[in-house]
């Protein structure tokens, strides 16, 4: 069993007595052997039980017994820790004061089991169901431990005992603070971890898809909080109150190199490793809970899975690579925008080349979204570590002319700005809003993200519903169309001919009115 770091333990008390009188007291018979059934076990945790004293004799009427230490345990009785606890009189061990901890002997008890290579007195047992049963064992008193990282000790000389297993596995959850987001943006996690009784040998073990670049520890918090503000938090049904509460909570911060340690990267391939030391153990009540924030930027790497997912292993216990419980993973999603250029002729939609444009959450379009140029009207949202970007993208000519694609954008509503019209067209007249919306499935938890535009109306107005706000639709593609300009007529055509026939009539008719005023005038 691997050395025990920290245990918490549930004891039923020591009955360590100082002998009764000789006539009361009754050696064990030949044979008489004892059994020890635990109650509620946890399936899949396993259970290793110490002898630690032989019973030398008894009085069950007046609840009295008398022990002797047994094989391999008279050096921590007499020279180690479990002398500040028991002492040996006239043969027989004795408690020595009252308002010593039992748990604490209990601790100190199995360090020693374990640094010394005691073996246990029987088999140990795994779990398979909420009962476990440690038959035919010689009257003593035992050492009972859990690799949840619980510690039962307790006598057989009734001769069976029976206990109930109190302690819990942890449980870890994972959530992101956003569902989507766009290439080049930072994401904030935030693993919870409930406090189980017995917490002992708590390892996390955070685990980024290449899309994602953790932010580093000096961005990493840990707090904790006690059992009764984890009671008063929302419920778990309300969700985003209860995640919003538990980010608002005090808690007792702990402190990097002295509550716990982290390497990052971790030499087995995890993102980082935190790994609890022996005096954090005493800030974890049971019922509270661990909350580690940090945070993580989308890169470019991420265009490959459409996305980045994040998950968290928790392990526990004595043998913490054995016990463990792992969160699912948990992405941040992003889409594409496909845009269409085009121009309305007799053949239909004809795709239009060199139409400039930006992209900005701003409806003015300043402070325009960067991005890197993939060649062929395809783009890509930029991040800091991008050298050649650029904020204006172009419509393309050839095969796919017109065309422009422009990935790695979360939710939001985005405006995008014409800056140069293709050559013989007019700019368009106001920007084209873009709404990415995310919806999440209420059962799985899956996100999903749609692009959607405003719909129009025949005369090219906004729609809108019954409560003045603008309809949208959705689309697999976001059309743009550019009018021509006014096209003026060629010299020697009728268009010059008409200029001149209107001019005639109009000097011809000045020449008339001046006319019939002036015999007006004389008739007067």
């Amino acid at each position: 069993m691997k050395r025990v770091k920290k245990l918490l333990s549930l004891v039923l008390a020591m009955m360590l007595v100082l002998a009764m009188g000789s006539t009361a007291m009754a050696a064990p018979e030949d044979g008489e052997t004892g059994t020890i059934t635990i109650k509620k076990a946890i399936e899949g945790q396993t259970y290793t039980i110490y002898k630690m004293f032989n019973l030398k004799s008894y009085n069950k009427d007046n609840d009295a017994y008398m022990y002797e230490v047994a094989d391999g345990w008279s050096d921590f009785i007499t020279t180690g820790d479990g002398k500040d606890y028991v002492e040996v009189k006239e043969g027989t061990i004795v408690w020595k004061d009252e308002t010593l901890s039992p748990a604490d002997f209990a601790k100190a008890a199995l360090k020693y089991a374990t640094d010394n290579g005691i073996q246990p007195a029987k088999d140990p047992i795994v779990a398979e169901s909420e009962t476990v049963v440690f038959e035919n064992l010689d009257l003593g008193y035992y050492l009972l431990d859990s690799t949840t990282g619980a510690l039962c000790s307790l006598d057989t000389t009734n001769p069976t005992a029976e206990i109930e297993e109190k302690n819990e596995k942890p449980t870890i959850e994972k959530e992101v603070e956003q569902p989507s987001a766009s290439i080049g943006d930072t994401v904030n996690y935030m693993i919870k971890i409930k406090i189980a009784p017995g917490a002992q040998d708590y390892e996390i073990h955070d685990q980024m898809s290449k899309g994602l670049t953790f932010s580093g520890v000096e961005k990493l918090n840990i707090k904790v909080l006690d059992a009764t503000t984890v009671k008063d938090l929302p419920s778990e049904e309300n969700k985003d109150a209860r995640d919003q509460a538990i980010k608002d909570a005090t808690g007792e911060v702990l402190v990097k190199d002295t509550d716990y340690t982290i390497t990052a990267p971790a030499t087995d391939g995890h993102t980082f490793d935190i790994v609890f030391t022996e005096g954090a153990y005493a800030k974890m009540p049971a019922g509270g809970m661990i909350v580690v924030s940090y945070e993580a930027v989308i890169n470019a790497e991420a265009l490959d899975d459409k996305g980045v997912t994040n998950k968290a292993t928790l392990n526990f216990g004595d043998d913490n690579e054995v016990n463990s419980t792992e969160t699912p993973d948990v992405p941040t999603k992003f889409i594409d925008v496909n845009i269409l250029k085009f121009a309305k002729t007799n053949s239909g939609e004809t795709g239009l080349d060199g139409a400039e444009f930006t992209l900005s959450k701003n409806e003015d379009g300043t402070d325009p979204i960067s991005f890197v140029d993939l060649t062929n009207g395809n783009y890509r949202v930029a991040t800091e570590e991008d050298e050649n970007t650029t904020t204006t993208v172009v419509s393309p000519a050839g095969t796919d002319i017109g065309k422009i694609n422009l990935d790695g954008l979360g939710a939001g509503t985005y405006y995008l700005t014409e800056t140069k019209a293709p050559d013989g067209y007019n700019l368009l007249k106001a920007p084209v809003k873009i709404v990415i919306t995310e919806t999440t499935d209420a059962t799985t938890g899956e996100t999903t993200l749609t692009v959607q535009i405003p719909e129009l109306n025949d005369d090219g107005s906004v729609k809108e519903d019954a409560d003045g706000n603008e309809v949208l639709m959705s689309t697999d593609q976001v059309k743009v169309q550019n009018m021509t300009g006014a096209e003026l007529p060629s010299t020697g055509g009728i268009g010059t001919t008409i200029f001149y026939v209107l001019g005639g009539i109009l000097v011809v008719g000045a020449g008339i009115l001046l006319v019939v005023k002036k015999r007006m005038s004389s008739e007067k």
